[in-house]
């Protein structure tokens, strides 16, 4: 019998201990899952902070653009082409075509195209003098304060020298349309 508490002691012994072992075994596993759970959690925040960083250093960039940006558009709607605009813009041209020599032979408005919400307005003017006159009336048109830009120019040489030369001039402007087409 005593064999047998013995041999049931070390049974107890044994067990014990294996059970200690598994014990420490499935705490070092839990604690070793448990520590690649924090590992992964630190770097997700490490890359979370570093996101944070880098956009606290572009945000003075990003104002700098967004500035850029309002003052693009508070100049386009002081300039943009609306409703009499084209015809204000005709009157400065023909202005301008005296005050640098050239005679307005002709000029008439094209067609009006809108593109979703931007409106696109074409006219052709038709002038005459010397080239150096033409080339400046054009130098001058594109200069003016509103959204227009000379699209083509078409020369018609003289066969004098002293002869005013035929010039035929596209404009077009740009403007804000109303609602979307298409």
């Amino acid at each position: 019998m005593a064999e047998t508490n013995e041999r049931t002691t070390w049974y107890s012994v044994v067990v014990t201990a294996l059970l200690g072992l598994a014990t420490v075994v499935c705490v070092l596993w839990s604690g070793e899952k448990y520590a690649q759970r924090l590992h992964r959690r630190l770097h997700e925040e490490q890359v979370l902070i570093q996101v944070a960083e880098e956009t606290i250093r572009t945000v003075p960039e990003v104002s700098d653009q967004l500035h850029r940006t309002e003052a693009f558009l508070a100049e386009w709607d002081r300039r943009k082409l609306g409703g009499d605009d084209l015809t204000q813009i005709m009157g400065e041209l023909t202005t301008l075509a005296a005050a640098t020599g050239v005679a307005p032979t002709r000029m008439a408005p094209q067609e009006t195209v809108q593109h979703g919400w931007l409106l696109e307005s074409r006219f052709r003017m038709a002038v005459k003098g010397t080239t150096e006159e033409v080339f400046r009336f054009i130098s001058e048109a594109e200069k003016l304060d509103w959204e227009v830009w000379v699209n083509r120019v078409s020369l018609e040489p003289s066969e004098d020298p002293a002869d005013p030369v035929s010039c035929e001039i596209d404009f077009v402007g740009y403007g804000e349309g109303s609602g979307f087409s298409g």
